[in-house]
Parts: structure tokens; C-alpha cells; sequence
């Protein structure tokens, strides 16, 4: 009986860390993407859009909780709004492609209270910059009515901040 009870309890626990585990993991998709196509991906409310790659081979797209990072300090007066946006590009080669060349968009679907600060001038999208470790301004604009997107320069981390 004694070894029934721990048997169970030991089962108990592997189910509840790898269940915390899988809960903390990043939300992510990977898609192969070929030379001229044009390819939207979505992760939850946020996503990309590639207009006429430039490239063959797997964008792969994650969602961040804001939560988890503690140590990306947002500029003076700025918070997160939702869960951070990873984009990566890896060639056929799975060489790490680093500079967008062409069209390519990161967005933010905004729900009622992002769409009324975005309305105020009060909610942007942001590029982590791991150069000089801080966040730099991605030119900003609605499209569709509820979608906040950027046109991006590099693969890489993107927030959407708020506040002045």
C-alpha cells in the first residue's frame, strides 16, 4: 500500500512540473517561407506579414509573457501592453538572418483600452535593440481598424509600450 502511495504521489508531481513547464514555455510558430511568397503569422493577438520574401527557409515566430522579462527595462514613463513578439529568419542553410531586406511587418491586434491609447498617441510598438540594450521606437500605424503594425528593419524582439 505504502509503495501504491508513493508511486501515485511521485506520478502527481511529474505531471504538475511538466505541466508548469509547458504553461511557461513561449507560444511560437515556425513556418517555411519561399522566395515571393507572401506569408502572415499569427501567435495569439500579434504576428507578421511577409510581403514578397526575400528569402527561402523558416520565419519562426514566439510569444514572450511580460512577465518573464524582468530585465528588459522599458524607456522612462513606458509598460508593457501585451506579450512580447520574438521574430527569427533562418535561411536553407539555417544560417541566422539578421537584416529584413524587403517589406516585412510586425502587428499587435489592439482590443478597446489599446485602440483608446493608441487613439491618444499614448501606444507604440518598440524594437529591443541588443546593441546598446534598450528599446527604439518603431514607426507606428492602424491598419485594418485594430491591428498596430510597424514595418521592421530587423528580426528580433518587439513590445507593444505604453504611456507617455
Amino acid at each position: 500500500m505504502k509503495n501504491g502511495k508513493k508511486f501515485l504521489l511521485l506520478a502527481l508531481a511529474i505531471i504538475l512540473i511538466a505541466s508548469m513547464l509547458v504553461a511557461s514555455a513561449p507560444r511560437g510558430k515556425s513556418v517555411h517561407v519561399d522566395r515571393g511568397d507572401f506569408v502572415t503569422v499569427n501567435v495569439g493577438n500579434a504576428g507578421i506579414n511577409i510581403a514578397d520574401s526575400f528569402y527561402t527557409g523558416t520565419v519562426t515566430v514566439k510569444r514572450t509573457s511580460k512577465g518573464a522579462m524582468p530585465n528588459y527595462l522599458t524607456p522612462s514613463g513606458k509598460k508593457f501592453a501585451a506579450d512580447l513578439l520574438d521574430v527569427s529568419f533562418y535561411d536553407q542553410d539555417w544560417n541566422k538572418i539578421k537584416i529584413v531586406t524587403g517589406a516585412v511587418y510586425v502587428y499587435f491586434t489592439l482590443k478597446g483600452p489599446e485602440l483608446k491609447a493608441y487613439s491618444n498617441g499614448l501606444l507604440h510598438i518598440y524594437y529591443y535593440d541588443t546593441w546598446k540594450a534598450s528599446w527604439k521606437l518603431c514607426p507606428t500605424y492602424l491598419t485594418g481598424g485594430v491591428r498596430a503594425a510597424c514595418r521592421i528593419s530587423y528580426f528580433g524582439r518587439y513590445a507593444l509600450l505604453s504611456g507617455k
